[in-house]
Protein backbone atom coordinates (compact mmCIF):
# COMPACT_ATOMS: atom_id res chain seq x y z
CA UNK A 1 0.00 0.00 0.00
CA UNK A 2 1.21 3.51 -0.78
CA UNK A 3 -0.33 6.20 1.40
CA UNK A 4 -0.74 9.90 0.72
CA UNK A 5 -0.51 11.69 4.09
CA UNK A 6 1.10 14.80 2.63
CA UNK A 7 -1.39 17.06 4.42
CA UNK A 8 -0.42 15.76 7.91
CA UNK A 9 0.94 19.09 9.12
CA UNK A 10 -1.19 19.95 12.16
CA UNK A 11 -4.28 18.87 14.03
CA UNK A 12 -6.26 15.67 13.75
CA UNK A 13 -4.65 14.45 10.54
CA UNK A 14 -1.30 14.23 12.39
CA UNK A 15 -2.88 12.09 15.11
CA UNK A 16 -4.67 9.98 12.51
CA UNK A 17 -1.49 9.45 10.49
CA UNK A 18 0.50 8.50 13.60
CA UNK A 19 -2.14 5.99 14.63
CA UNK A 20 -2.27 4.64 11.09
CA UNK A 21 1.49 4.01 11.05
CA UNK A 22 1.30 2.20 14.39
CA UNK A 23 -1.67 0.09 13.30
CA UNK A 24 -0.22 -0.96 9.95
CA UNK A 25 3.03 -1.76 11.74
CA UNK A 26 1.20 -4.55 13.58
CA UNK A 27 -0.33 -6.04 10.43
CA UNK A 28 1.10 -8.23 7.67
CA UNK A 29 1.03 -5.33 5.21
CA UNK A 30 3.90 -3.57 3.53
CA UNK A 31 3.34 0.16 3.25
CA UNK A 32 5.06 3.31 2.09
CA UNK A 33 3.64 6.46 3.59
CA UNK A 34 4.52 9.94 2.37
CA UNK A 35 4.35 12.73 4.96
CA UNK A 36 5.25 16.44 4.97
CA UNK A 37 8.77 17.49 5.89
CA UNK A 38 7.65 18.78 9.31
CA UNK A 39 6.14 15.42 10.32
CA UNK A 40 8.09 13.74 13.15
CA UNK A 41 8.62 10.14 12.06
CA UNK A 42 11.61 9.39 14.32
CA UNK A 43 9.52 7.77 17.07
CA UNK A 44 8.19 4.98 14.86
CA UNK A 45 9.88 1.59 14.68
CA UNK A 46 7.84 -0.33 12.16
CA UNK A 47 9.97 -2.38 9.74
CA UNK A 48 7.07 -3.04 7.36
CA UNK A 49 6.15 0.66 7.09
CA UNK A 50 8.51 3.01 5.28
CA UNK A 51 7.90 6.66 6.14
CA UNK A 52 9.16 9.07 3.49
CA UNK A 53 9.21 12.85 3.39
CA UNK A 54 7.46 14.37 0.43
CA UNK A 55 10.07 15.36 -2.19
CA UNK A 56 9.05 19.01 -2.40
CA UNK A 57 10.11 21.75 0.00
CA UNK A 58 6.92 23.78 0.00
CA UNK A 59 3.53 23.98 -1.66
CA UNK A 60 2.61 27.47 -2.81
CA UNK A 61 -1.10 27.21 -2.25
CA UNK A 62 -3.75 24.60 -3.11
CA UNK A 63 -3.41 25.01 -6.88
CA UNK A 64 0.33 24.23 -6.78
CA UNK A 65 -0.29 21.19 -4.59
CA UNK A 66 -3.12 19.96 -6.83
CA UNK A 67 -0.94 20.19 -9.95
CA UNK A 68 2.00 18.51 -8.17
CA UNK A 69 -0.16 15.62 -6.97
CA UNK A 70 -1.77 15.03 -10.35
CA UNK A 71 1.58 14.98 -12.18
CA UNK A 72 4.53 14.16 -9.92
CA UNK A 73 2.69 12.23 -7.18
CA UNK A 74 0.97 10.15 -9.85
CA UNK A 75 4.41 9.21 -11.19
CA UNK A 76 5.63 8.24 -7.68
CA UNK A 77 2.55 6.07 -7.20
CA UNK A 78 2.94 4.41 -10.60
CA UNK A 79 6.60 3.59 -10.00
CA UNK A 80 6.12 2.43 -6.40
CA UNK A 81 5.02 -1.09 -7.28
CA UNK A 82 2.18 -0.81 -4.77
CA UNK A 83 -1.13 -2.58 -5.25
CA UNK A 84 -3.31 0.08 -3.65
CA UNK A 85 -3.12 3.85 -3.18
CA UNK A 86 -4.70 5.16 0.03
CA UNK A 87 -5.48 8.88 -0.17
CA UNK A 88 -6.23 10.16 3.33
CA UNK A 89 -7.09 13.82 2.82
CA UNK A 90 -10.47 14.23 1.11
CA UNK A 91 -9.05 14.29 -2.42
CA UNK A 92 -7.17 11.77 -4.50
CA UNK A 93 -5.47 11.21 -7.80
CA UNK A 94 -7.80 11.73 -10.73
CA UNK A 95 -7.65 8.68 -13.01
CA UNK A 96 -5.21 6.89 -10.62
CA UNK A 97 -2.67 4.45 -12.13
CA UNK A 98 -3.55 1.81 -9.48
CA UNK A 99 -6.61 1.07 -7.34
CA UNK A 100 -7.37 3.94 -4.98
CA UNK A 101 -9.12 4.08 -1.60
CA UNK A 102 -10.20 7.58 -0.56
CA UNK A 103 -10.78 8.84 2.98
CA UNK A 104 -13.04 11.88 3.40
CA UNK A 105 -12.40 12.99 6.98
CA UNK A 106 -13.91 16.41 7.43
CA UNK A 107 -14.98 18.11 4.24
CA UNK A 108 -16.76 21.19 5.55
CA UNK A 109 -18.21 22.03 2.14
CA UNK A 110 -20.48 18.99 2.35
CA UNK A 111 -21.90 19.89 5.76
CA UNK A 112 -25.60 20.84 5.43
CA UNK A 113 -25.50 23.47 8.20
CA UNK A 114 -22.41 25.10 6.73
CA UNK A 115 -23.71 25.11 3.17
CA UNK A 116 -27.16 26.51 4.19
CA UNK A 117 -26.27 28.95 6.97
CA UNK A 118 -22.64 29.98 6.52
CA UNK A 119 -21.59 29.66 2.89
CA UNK A 120 -24.23 32.07 1.45
CA UNK A 121 -22.88 34.85 3.70
CA UNK A 122 -19.29 34.46 2.46
CA UNK A 123 -17.65 36.23 -0.49
CA UNK A 124 -18.11 34.82 -3.99
CA UNK A 125 -14.48 33.70 -4.02
CA UNK A 126 -15.08 31.47 -0.99
CA UNK A 127 -18.26 30.09 -2.52
CA UNK A 128 -16.35 29.27 -5.70
CA UNK A 129 -13.61 27.61 -3.65
CA UNK A 130 -16.23 25.50 -1.84
CA UNK A 131 -17.78 24.49 -5.16
CA UNK A 132 -14.43 23.42 -6.61
CA UNK A 133 -13.32 21.53 -3.48
CA UNK A 134 -16.65 19.73 -3.18
CA UNK A 135 -16.61 18.63 -6.81
CA UNK A 136 -12.95 17.62 -6.60
CA UNK A 137 -13.84 15.34 -3.69
CA UNK A 138 -16.76 13.85 -5.62
CA UNK A 139 -14.63 13.39 -8.74
CA UNK A 140 -11.95 11.67 -6.63
CA UNK A 141 -14.60 9.38 -5.14
CA UNK A 142 -15.84 8.44 -8.60
CA UNK A 143 -12.32 7.29 -9.49
CA UNK A 144 -11.79 5.25 -6.31
CA UNK A 145 -12.70 1.64 -5.65
CA UNK A 146 -13.89 2.70 -2.18
CA UNK A 147 -14.58 5.98 -0.38
CA UNK A 148 -14.62 5.97 3.42
CA UNK A 149 -16.56 8.47 5.55
CA UNK A 150 -16.17 8.84 9.35
CA UNK A 151 -19.94 8.97 10.00
CA UNK A 152 -23.29 8.25 8.39
CA UNK A 153 -24.08 11.98 8.48
CA UNK A 154 -20.96 12.78 6.47
CA UNK A 155 -21.82 10.08 3.93
CA UNK A 156 -25.39 11.31 3.53
CA UNK A 157 -24.15 14.89 3.08
CA UNK A 158 -21.92 13.71 0.24
CA UNK A 159 -24.74 11.70 -1.34
CA UNK A 160 -26.87 14.87 -1.44
CA UNK A 161 -24.43 16.16 -4.04
CA UNK A 162 -23.32 12.90 -5.65
CA UNK A 163 -25.78 10.03 -5.18
CA UNK A 164 -23.89 8.03 -7.81
CA UNK A 165 -21.00 7.37 -5.39
CA UNK A 166 -23.26 5.36 -3.03
CA UNK A 167 -22.27 1.85 -4.29
CA UNK A 168 -18.59 2.39 -3.41
CA UNK A 169 -19.02 4.53 -0.27
CA UNK A 170 -18.77 3.20 3.28
CA UNK A 171 -18.83 4.42 6.88
CA UNK A 172 -15.93 3.55 9.17
CA UNK A 173 -16.03 5.41 12.46
CA UNK A 174 -12.65 6.75 13.51
CA UNK A 175 -11.52 5.02 16.68
CA UNK A 176 -8.88 5.85 19.27
CA UNK A 177 -5.36 4.60 19.78
CA UNK A 178 -4.40 1.84 22.21
CA UNK A 179 -2.83 4.36 24.58
CA UNK A 180 -6.33 5.37 25.71
CA UNK A 181 -6.98 1.85 27.00
CA UNK A 182 -4.69 2.40 30.02
CA UNK A 183 -6.71 1.90 33.20
CA UNK A 184 -4.18 2.97 35.84
CA UNK A 185 -4.49 6.29 37.66
CA UNK A 186 -7.97 7.07 36.44
CA UNK A 187 -10.05 9.50 38.42
CA UNK A 188 -13.63 8.70 39.38
CA UNK A 189 -16.31 9.97 37.05
CA UNK A 190 -18.91 12.43 38.33
CA UNK A 191 -17.06 13.25 41.53
CA UNK A 192 -19.26 16.34 41.91
CA UNK A 193 -22.42 14.57 40.86
CA UNK A 194 -22.44 16.22 37.44
CA UNK A 195 -21.18 14.88 34.13
CA UNK A 196 -20.13 17.40 31.49
CA UNK A 197 -19.73 16.40 27.85
CA UNK A 198 -18.10 18.41 25.08
CA UNK A 199 -19.30 17.52 21.59
CA UNK A 200 -17.53 19.18 18.69
CA UNK A 201 -19.65 18.70 15.58
CA UNK A 202 -18.00 20.97 13.03
CA UNK A 203 -14.56 22.58 13.14
CA UNK A 204 -13.55 25.53 10.95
Amino acid sequence: VIINAISANTGGIVTYTSNLIEYIGREEVEAIIYVPRAFNADSFNTPNVIVKKVPVKKFYGPVHRFIWEQIFWRKIVKESGADVLYSSANYGVLYPPIKQVLLVQGEIYLNPVYRDKVLPTLPRSEQLSAFLRRNLMLFSARHSIATIFPSEVALQAALDYGPDIAPTSFVNYLGVGDRFAVTANRRDWCEGGQLELLYVSVFY
